[in-house]
This record gives C-alpha cells, structure tokens and sequence, in this order.
C-alpha cells in the first residue's frame, strides 16, 4: 500500500478491523485535495501521484488546464477540483494496482526452517508448519490432548472438494470432540472454521489477511469461510468499508440534498406543500438522536449502523420521493448556489417556492427506486468475483451450507461498516411490498402509493 500511494508505511494509518484508511500522509479520507493543490510542489511521491491524478480529472472531464500552470492558478480556479477527496484519489491508485497499471516490487520472503513438532506422521508437521504462527501454538496444544487415533484419522483426510465438510457435521459440532476443537480455534486474523478445513482438506492452504478469501486449494478452488452463532448474518465481501459503495454514497447524497431544502424552505412550509407521510419520513431521514430506539436514520447512517426496518424506511422514502416529485415540469432548470447551498432556477430565484422539491428528482434513487435494490445485489455479486465457494458454518442449526452464487445471499442489514448477508434459504418469506405497489401505482397513478403498500405489508 506505502508504494502504491506513495508514502513510507508509517505515513498510512488504517483502521485496525475493517484496513480502512483512515490518515495517509496527515490526509484525511473526506479532506478536499484542493488544499494540496495551492501552491503544490514536486517534492514527494505522493504529490506527484496526485497530479497524475488531477491529470486524469482532467482528460475525462475535457478541462481547459494545463497542468504546467496548475501553480499558476488561482484559488477560484482551482474550485473545480474542490469536490476531489483524498480518498478518492487513495482509491484511484488503488484501481491502477488491481488493473497492473503500477509496478510494484515485491518484499522478499525469507525461507524458514521447518520446526519439528514430533510426530510421525509427517502430515501433522506439515499442518502445524503451514498454519499462520498466531494460531499455531493454540492448534498443537489441542491436537496433544487429543486421541492420538482421532489425530491421525482426521489428517488430511479429505483432497479438494470442499462439500465433503458437510459429512463431519455431527461431529464438528458435538462439544469436546477433535474436530470441534479445531472448528473454535480462532484469533483476529483467523475466523472460526478455518483451521479445521486446513486439518481436514490435504490440498489446503489458509491465507488469513493476506488474501480477500480464506482458504485456497491446490486446485485454484478460493474458499471463503463464515461462522455463525445466533446472529443469522455475517459481514461478507472484503472491501474497505461500506463507504466505498455507491449505493450508500447515493444514500448520503440524498439526505444532503433533503437536508439542503429543509434549511432554505422550513419544516412549517414543507409541510404545507409535501404528502403528510412523505413529509414525516422526510423528517425521520434527517433525525438524529438513540437510532437503537427511535427512527433517527440520520444517525444510523452516521454510525453505519443500519437495520433492516431503518433500512426499509430509507427504500420506502427513495418511492415516495419519486412519487412526490413525478410529473412537474421544469422548464427553466435548477441550480444550486455555491456559497449558500440555496436552489434557485437559472434567471434567479424561483416564483414559486414549491418549485424546489423538484431538485429531489435529480437524484439517482428518486429517478428510479427499483435500481437501490438492483446495484445492492451487484455489489453482493461482487464479493463472489474472488471466491468459488462460500462454506458456512451455522452453529444454531448444526449445519454446514455452501453457496456457490451470489443468488443464495441476500442483504440483511449494514453494519460492522459493511454490508452484512444473510441466506435466501433463512428467509421464509421475502417482503417485495414497496415493489408490488410501485408497479401498481405505475399503472394507475391516481392510487395512493403509500396505502396500497401499507395494505401489502399487513397482509
């Protein structure tokens, strides 16, 4: 990462769970690069990096600035690249790596001597010696204290087929057991689960934080392995954080824009003008306050920390704006002021102030609420481009699933600043009444959209 962006190590700071990055080089992830830019000098790697970056804003955007000049310019002129953050800049250097756009060198491994652990069976040696040394010592002292038979009979027992696992079940889950034993070794790198299939496929390799799988087979076969107790979902996918969706970027987006009329036309005017129910969500989409306890979306979506009914509530609000703002006719255009935040249409202020909420309509979700769903799923997709196999142990039920699809998970819920799944097979029924009632609204628009999915919801 240090040579991808340009810095010494000690320059990036990442968050200690989820690897974000939270400083690099004293730069923050939301901090405009425009204040770089004043007076910018060649001095670093990383400068240079960025005017490589601010070179590409340029040719995609078709921009008048020669880049020679950019110490030449003054600060108003420099405004076009205010929207520019760090961490998009971060994440630019990021997608020229995993393109192979970078050259990077590689640090030298150093070939450790293999420690002897004693036992005949050379096999075992070869486990201990390929498990990450945080855990090792905790594996060897389980096998010790186990039955030198079970030891040796559970070895390698398995090549490459990963659905094999289901056949230990029973045993992977009764207490005391061997294999149970090793199914609970675990440490902040290595999650429950992972050691055992090392211990029971020949052809395996555990990777820990090196990799965005945790299991790797000789055959190329890319193993991700979930554990769960009661939970019901896990945090899947390995991306930074959820920050770097645009579905959720889009989210904050709107309640910066819904956030922006309630300062310039006030709740006592929006609420003459705006559906009651609409008006009220509106409101809850801004609160901040106990999330835990009260429909303060606001706040959960601060602390990314949203549960399926606040999530259904921001879905519900993506419809009713569209509905709101569907069939106004906006000849003249909307702009907003720099400085103020304040809309306005292109010859000034606008005659009627109800004019405004139109600007809602701009946004992506309000354009077409069916498309949040829709890129929530090819973000999940995504996930599964690095793996063949999702094994999951659910503790609760004493079983052992393995998806192959990104069609057998759904979301459940963002949290852990993530999306968090859950299996479609958990789900005995799927709610789709937001859906069903848009269509329905579609055909005949003189319905009531929100009584009809209220009426769906219910039933």
């Amino acid at each position: 990462m240090s040579q991808i962006l340009g810095v010494n190590q000690s320059k990036i700071k990442r968050d200690v769970i989820h690897k974000d990055l939270l400083n690099v080089n004293g730069y923050k992830p939301n901090q405009s690069i425009i204040f770089l830019l004043i007076n910018i000098k060649k001095n670093s790697i990383y400068n240079k990096n960025l005017l490589e970056f601010v070179d590409n804003i340029i040719i995609c955007e078709d921009l008048d600035i020669d880049l020679n000049d950019i110490n030449y310019l003054e600060e108003k002129e420099l405004q076009i690249f205010e929207e520019y953050t760090h961490r998009d800049f971060w994440y630019y250097r990021i997608r020229l790596y995993k393109q192979d756009f970078l050259n990077i060198k590689k640090k030298k491994i150093k070939n450790e001597e293999p420690i002897d652990w004693h036992y005949s069976n050379q096999d075992i040696n070869n486990f201990l010696n390929n498990l990450p040394k945080s855990i090792v010592n905790k594996t060897y002292e389980i096998l010790q204290k186990a039955d030198s038979h079970d030891v040796n009979s559970y070895i390698y027992i398995e090549d490459s087929d990963i659905n094999a696992i289901q056949n230990y079940d029973a045993s992977i889950y009764k207490k005391g057991t061997l294999l149970n034993n090793l199914y609970n070794v675990r440490d902040e790198a290595i999650g429950k689960g992972e050691v055992l299939v090392a211990y029971l496929f020949k052809n395996c390799k555990i990777n820990g934080v090196s990799a965005s799988f945790d299991a790797l087979f000789t055959d190329d076969t890319r193993n991700e392995i979930k554990s769960l107790s009661n939970r019901g979902s896990y945090r899947f996918g390995t991306k930074a954080g959820v920050g770097n969706y645009n579905f959720f970027t889009n989210i904050i987006e709107s309640r910066k824009v819904l956030k922006n009329l309630f300062n310039q036309l006030g709740e006592k005017y929006l609420k003459k003008i705006l559906d009651p129910n609409f008006f009220e969500l509106s409101k809850d989409f801004l609160k901040k306050g106990n999330f835990k306890k009260e429909r303060a979306l606001s706040s959960a979506i601060d602390a990314v920390e949203i549960n399926g009914s606040n999530f259904n509530l921001i879905t519900l609000w993506f419809f009713m704006a569209h509905i709101q703002t569907w069939g106004f006719e906006n000849n003249c255009g909307l702009i907003q002021d720099v400085f103020t935040k304040d809309y306005r249409n292109s010859y000034g202020l606008v005659g009627d102030q109800s004019e405004l909420i139109y600007v809602l309509s701009s946004l992506e979700y309000v354009k077409n609420p069916l498309k949040l769903k829709k890129d929530i799923n090819k973000e999940i997709k995504r996930c599964f481009d690095d793996i063949d196999n999702l094994v999951i142990f659910d503790e609760k039920c004493k079983l052992i699933s393995i998806c192959t699809s990104s069609d057998e998970i759904m979301m459940h819920t963002i949290s852990q600043n993530g999306i968090k799944v859950i299996e479609k097979r958990c789900r005995s029924r799927f709610n789709n009444s937001m859906e069903i009632a848009f269509k329905l609204w579609e055909k005949d628009k003189a319905l009531d959209y929100y009584e009809m999915y209220t009426n769906l919801n219910i039933s």
